[in-house]
């Protein structure tokens, strides 16, 4: 359905997607999903959350060093979250 004469259509702009991946000793874990956030610190937050749940994964053992990578769609690192050693 086409906007009325001189009525600007609206445009959804889409919200910037981050990427979770999870580095370790044993390598990358990359996540092809992703998330959209509006905000970079969103996608912070969300990495911290990631980092303290897989602290206490039932695997946890031994992930001494591993952290999150919180990447754009580009694939650039924004941000290094490591998983906690005691929380």
């Amino acid at each position: 359905m086409a906007a009325p004469e001189g009525v600007k259509p609206e445009v959804q702009e889409q919200m910037p997607r981050y990427f979770f991946d999870v580095v370790s000793q044993a390598g990358v874990s990359h996540d092809h999903q992703g998330r959209e956030f509006t905000c970079p610190d969103g996608a912070k937050r969300q990495g911290e959350l990631i980092a303290i749940d897989l602290r206490f994964a039932a695997d946890s053992e031994g992930r001494t060093g591993d952290k999150i990578s919180v990447c754009d769609a580009r694939g650039a690192v924004l941000f290094s979250i490591p998983v906690p050693v005691d929380v």
